[in-house]
């Protein structure tokens, strides 16, 4: 992905004498590379986190990678637009003809968009609604934006009646209070299902129209038609484990409608992968498939526990299966992967590496193994120690920190940008560092964000100034960090004058008489 600013493109083309041409002019006059699409987004809005009328809010991300889409390795990718700036131009790189992107909308919902190799759109908003323009050629205004017009021709609550049957939740912002949305959630349902079968139906008319029209070609209608019978056996599948199931036999007649039309749905190709439903509902699938079969692990501390599926047996039963192809076997071991990789809570050093190899060997893809090696800050080896960096970058191990500090206590607070209850810790955890300023204590705030980056903007936007700020480096690979069971943060520790770990599970900052009477029981006053 290649990211830059508007300005900068336009000095690149004013020196070539354009200077007076607004930006889609200039586009129009300048050759389209191939192998790549150009989003142009003026005066974004952000989607990705939104606030509605009743003053409730809903979203995925604040960060700004709103921008989803496959790339030619079947990854799934999330890319940012930037939303300070006046323009913000996004380059999409793929050698494949035709690009599914989805754009997050309204925090819950997803426009959907179908790109030509080599298009160049630009992104102007109405309100919060992004609506793309091609400039390098010719489309009709329903084709580019099927998303938007469908919201806007069928829906009649902003959402269509498929996600309102999957997730009520979507509306509950309408009403005046969560109480008042739960009373009503069973006849939300019910006015959905009532316009279920209408509104695919007149979603499949419209795009038929369009097809039949000439104004939508021949692969992004297969493309749409795809993507939809997908979403339609993902909510299927999701449906079938409610009490009463009146909503999946809706669903079931309904795929089996569309499937009777257009029997080349029921095909399976490699290529469908591209598309986010599809990829989608093959996982869905197999989740579904090994429900009842893989179990959960728990972790349980005094501050609260959870659970996950033991990814390492789904990745072992998945290995054994001769009925998937082989990129798909490879799609689904890469997420499963993932989620042992990320959850270090769950798998320990020793099992995330063993996968690791595991994926390796089996697939010999140097490029997702690398793509993993790189997310997850992975390296095929086990430290002993924790190593730690400062603001300034000076490098350190935790045991060498704690030493650094004989004769004082040393409370270490574990946290990282992400967390909002560790963010929520401290006001009253900087109430406590001028409580005891005078004694022979020491505040250190441990990050265990992956990235530098997000661990310093943090800190600047919660002016988190007071104690002594480092960031963990090799959590992905530290035995030591292992060893201290940290299944959940924010978790807080105490060291005793002598460096010793006397409390590996101390109270909170919040939790202020509690702290401070642990803390009585390793001082001792500077006067």
């Amino acid at each position: 992905m290649k990211h830059t600013s508007i300005t900068f493109l336009f000095i690149s083309l004013c020196i070539m004498g354009c200077n007076k041409q607004p930006v889609e002019e200039v586009f129009k006059t300048t050759k389209t590379s191939p192998d790549q699409i150009v989003l142009i987004f003026n005066d974004p809005v952000q989607n990705g986190f939104f606030t509605f009328s009743n003053g409730s809010s809903a979203g995925r991300t604040r960060n700004g990678d709103e921008i989803q889409y496959i790339d030619d390795q079947y990854i799934y990718r999330k890319l940012k637009i930037d939303f300070s700036k006046k323009s913000d131009t996004v380059v999409l790189k793929s050698k494949r003809d035709w690009v599914e992107v989805t754009l997050m909308y309204k925090g819950v919902d997803d426009l959907t968009y179908i790109f030509k190799n080599g298009d160049t759109t630009v992104f102007n908003y109405d309100g919060v609604k992004p609506i793309a323009r091609l400039i390098n050629r010719e489309e009709a205004y329903n084709t580019t934006n099927f998303s938007l017009y469908l919201r806007d021709s069928i829906a009649t609550n902003d959402y269509l009646s498929s996600d309102i049957i999957r997730l009520p939740m979507l509306l509950w912002d309408q009403y005046d209070s969560i109480s008042d949305f739960k009373a009503r959630d069973e006849a939300i349902v019910a006015d959905a299902s009532r316009t279920f079968k209408s509104d695919i139906q007149q979603e499949v008319d419209r795009l038929d129209k369009l097809f039949q029209n000439d104004q939508m070609d021949e692969q992004q209608y297969k493309m749409h038609m795809r993507s939809l019978h997908a979403r339609l056996i993902t909510l299927k599948n999701a449906l079938t484990f409610l009490p009463e199931d009146s909503k999946s036999s809706l669903v079931n007649s309904v795929v089996k409608q569309l499937e009777s039309k257009s029997p080349e749905l029921m095909s399976r190709a490699d290529s469908l992968l591209y598309l986010m439903n599809y990829s989608g509902s093959l996982s869905n699938s197999i989740v579904t498939a090994y429900r009842n079969t893989v179990p959960m692990i728990s972790q349980q501390t005094s501050g609260g526990g959870g659970s996950t599926r033991d990814y390492r047996q789904l990745y072992d039963s998945l290995r054994i299966r001769t009925d998937l192809t082989d990129v798909e076997k490879k799609l689904l071991q890469y997420n499963n992967l993932k989620s042992i990789l990320s959850q270090t809570t769950f798998f320990s050093i020793a099992s995330r590496l063993k996968y690791l190899t595991r994926f390796r060997n089996d697939f010999q893809d140097t490029i997702l193994v690398n793509d993993l090696m790189k997310q997850f800050q992975i390296e095929f080896r086990i430290d002993d120690e924790i190593q730690v960096e400062s603001l300034e970058g000076q490098k350190s191990t935790l045991k060498d920190l704690i030493a650094s500090y004989n004769g004082e206590a040393v409370y270490v607070d574990f946290w990282a940008s992400w967390c909002a209850p560790c963010i929520r810790e401290m006001p009253a955890s900087k109430r406590m560092t001028e409580t005891y300023a005078n004694d022979d204590i020491t505040f250190i705030y441990l990050s265990t964000d992956r990235r530098a980056a997000d661990w310093k903007k943090s800190i600047d936007k919660n002016n988190l100034k007071s104690g002594l700020h480092y960031r963990i480096t090799n959590a992905n690979t530290s035995q030591g960090l292992e060893d201290l069971n940290i299944p959940f943060i924010p978790r807080y520790m105490i060291y005793n004058q002598a460096g010793e770990l006397v409390n590996n599970d101390a109270p909170r900052p919040s939790e202020t008489d509690l702290l401070t009477s642990e803390f009585q029981k390793y001082l001792s006053s500077k006067n």
